[in-house]
């Protein structure tokens, strides 16, 4: 797996033939929680990620975007039991409305599948449950094209061999025909 074949590198690069001028500013990091990502100002709770100005909400908002998508991949902090299926949804839901309140629309992308254990796959699927029925049109389903039906696991075609975690280059080409489809330029008029 390369750089250039994550799903955000892939949206570059169609994006600019597709809408000549466009620029995908990606400000993610690995092993980040909502809770980084949360509006400048926020006071989290004790023991938990404060937020991270320089790669969160705010700062996406200061690049004067058409649009955001936020992806939380693989959501340990659920595994550990840290944060609760109910924190991340209302941390998303802060910061949607930052995004919303700014008049810019924002596009929220399930969890992706991983190698865990069937406690861990559930409570993740309760989470993109979640993230489509609140978010509807503006969700992107990225478990579904990568996950085993059957055990919610990732499906061993799409996955790196290393660790069971993160995704090959198949596996992003699938994240990236996920966001391709949702027609994010065609939805915010640009």
């Amino acid at each position: 797996y390369k750089l250039s074949d994550g799903w955000a590198f892939r949206l570059d690069t169609y994006l600019q033939s597709a809408r000549p001028g466009s620029k995908v500013v990606n400000l993610a990091v690995p092993g980040y929680s909502t809770y980084q990502a949360l509006p400048t100002g926020t006071n989290n709770p004790t023991g938990k990620p404060t937020v991270d100005s320089t790669h969160n909400v705010t700062m996406a908002l200061a690049t004067h975007p058409d649009a955001i998508i936020v992806a939380f991949p693989s959501q340990g902090e659920i595994e550990s039991g840290a944060i609760t299926v109910n924190q991340v949804m209302l941390n998303l839901h802060t910061i949607a409305n930052a995004a919303n309140s700014a008049g810019v629309e924002i596009w929220i992308a399930t969890s992706q599948p991983r190698t865990t254990t069937a406690a861990t796959v559930n409570m993740l699927l309760n989470l993109n449950s979640r993230i489509v029925a609140d978010f509807a049109t503006h969700s992107l389903d990225f478990w579904t094209p990568l996950a085993d039906v059957q055990t919610g696991l990732p499906l061993p075609q799409y996955i790196n061999n290393y660790d069971g975690i993160h995704f090959n280059d198949k596996g992003h080409s699938l994240m990236f025909e996920t966001v391709q489809a949702a027609d994010i330029p065609t939805a915010v008029g640009k």
